[in-house]
């Protein structure tokens, strides 16, 4: 049935299937790979005469060549196709999700009319698929195994240059067409440029916690939380911890909220940086407050009080009397 699925026909090639089922073992990405390959071999086509598929070995169907694994059927495909269409295909792997054919033109030099045709080539040899996204055509491998294979082949180095080269093409994308950071953001990732990393990411969280769309906004925030060096000090790393802790208390998830809001304390003490230490304690003190645990409130309210003796942060002193009045 697989086999008859994939060509489209009415009735089912036993002998035939049973041969592809004898490499495949019924898995249907193998199959679809096997069919494929025979195809582009020139061993499975349509007859002319009258439309239906045929194949060169006839009632000889043992003697068919059958790759011995996904690998293997993907290095056949590869083996007579055109630089021009590899590169493309090259290109194309280094995206997490379909790329608009605007972003894959800035990777060459050639001719619009010389990409647009090896795309074309590509689409028909069922290597890539035309989909649709809100702002036109996007192109993406049709077996994610060639994709990553593809990828997993390039140079370290060459990988890197190219996530930077799509970095690059895509920030002018999102901030005047798409508005989604999320591929973008997988570039800076993989290009190593962590502030702008940190900048998308933390625009991105921000989009989310106005939708109250606390999971990805935390998502997001970690992602930035972890673009900085684990040794570093940065107030930025505190200010994040916050916006995550706050997250997790819109969540009503205590436990997390705490121990976020701890780690962020950490960092502005180190620093001397007093109202933002006042800022920590306060949160902690708020959510042990709520949790009825008084010994462990009192024990941070001595702490912020000590600190609003040394400074003057009126914002600081009302959130703590607030807390101490409940």
């Amino acid at each position: 049935l697989m086999v008859r699925n994939i060509l489209g026909i009415s009735y089912t090639p036993k002998d035939f299937s049973a041969r592809i089922y004898s490499a495949s073992y019924g898995n249907p990405l193998f199959t679809q790979e096997i069919l494929k390959n025979l195809y582009l071999k020139g061993c499975l086509f349509v007859n002319e005469n009258d439309g239906d598929w045929d194949t060169e070995y006839k009632d000889d169907y043992d003697s068919i060549m059958m790759p011995e694994s996904m690998e293997s059927a993907v290095i056949n495909q590869l083996k007579n196709i055109k630089e021009m269409d590899y590169k493309v295909l090259e290109v194309v792997s280094i995206f997490n999700s379909a790329v608009p054919i605007e972003i894959l033109k800035g990777f060459f030099d050639n001719a619009d009319s010389e990409i647009e045709k090896s795309i074309d080539d590509l689409i028909a040899q069922g290597f890539l698929v035309r989909e649709i996204a809100d702002w036109g055509y996007v192109y993406d491998f049709r077996n994610r195994f060639l994709k990553r294979f593809i990828y997993a082949k390039q140079d370290e180095d060459d990988k890197t240059k190219m996530h930077q080269k799509a970095s690059v093409l895509l920030k002018d994308y999102v901030d005047n067409v798409t508005g989604d950071s999320e591929e973008l953001i997988y570039h800076l990732e993989k290009s190593h440029n962590w502030e702008m990393l940190i900048k998308y990411c933390l625009e991105n969280a921000g989009k989310m916690e106005a939708l109250r769309n606390r999971e990805e906004a935390i998502k997001s925030l970690k992602r930035a939380y972890r673009a900085f060096p684990p040794e570093l000090d940065d107030i930025r790393k505190a200010q994040i911890m916050i916006r995550i802790g706050d997250n997790y208390s819109y969540n009503v998830d205590k436990k997390l909220c705490i121990e976020y809001y701890k780690k962020a304390e950490r960092i502005p003490a180190l620093a001397n940086d007093k109202l933002l230490h006042i800022d920590c304690l306060n949160k902690i003190a708020n959510e042990y407050c709520d949790m009825n645990e008084l010994g462990r409130v009192e024990k941070y309210l001595d702490k912020i009080f000590k600190l609003l003796g040394e400074i003057d942060y009126p914002a600081g002193y009302a959130m703590a009397q607030y807390i101490l009045s409940k």
